[in-house]
């Protein structure tokens, strides 16, 4: 062992590079929103998407990054889009497992679907597509078969999907969550989690 100035690299010491000094840590750019959009369903909001970079400024010297998401989903008012033509939440259930059913045999083709129920340990049951099957009485979700397949099984996020005393939740990233809701990420080296805040 040749000291602490050197390390192994590729079976050959070598010797370390000096940690630089100059080390910038990475800032965020501003939200950049997208157009408010609908799945116009009864009772239900709009969505929009929005981004931001990791460039205000760029980090420097440091594999850190920015400590958040850059990406994110905002509850829109949809009013505008959808007037007047606002489809039930059940109908939009039935077509969906109509057309689930063409890709997978097990699901009854005649289309019945349901809304999952709430349950706060398991966020994206209540806005999962549950479609009966061919063979029971038994509804499921379709989740991971279409997952394989590319198909989104989700009702569209702005979804009503629970109630709790004054608060409406509605689906965010396939997720029932309370509006208003920001996703806030701390990295750690093991993992990330993702706590409530607020918008």
């Amino acid at each position: 062992m040749r000291g602490a100035a050197y390390w192994c690299k590729g079976g050959t010491c070598t010797k370390q590079k000096k940690k630089p000094s100059n080390i910038i840590p990475g800032g965020w750019s501003e939200w950049k929103d997208e157009e408010c959009v609908s799945g116009c369903l009864e009772q239900s909001k709009g969505y929009k998407r929005r981004t931001r970079r990791c460039d205000n400024p760029p980090p420097v010297n440091t594999d850190q990054g920015c400590e958040g998401v850059a990406f994110d989903v905002a509850i829109c008012d949809d009013g505008k889009l959808c007037q007047a033509n606002r489809e039930p939440v059940q109908f939009y259930a039935n077509r969906r497992c109509r057309e689930f059913s063409q890709l997978l045999p097990r699901l009854d083709p005649e289309g019945r679907g349901i809304q999952g129920p709430y349950d706060s340990k398991r966020l994206w049951m209540s806005c999962a597509v549950y479609c009966k099957r061919a063979d029971s009485e038994a509804y499921y979700a379709p989740r991971f078969d279409l997952n394989d397949l590319g198909v989104d099984s989700y009702f569209p996020d702005g979804t009503l999907c629970h109630r709790e005393k004054d608060t409406n939740y509605y689906c965010q990233q396939h997720h029932c969550l309370p509006e208003p809701w920001a996703a806030v990420a701390h990295h750690t080296r093991d993992a990330t989690c993702v706590v409530q805040g607020s918008v």
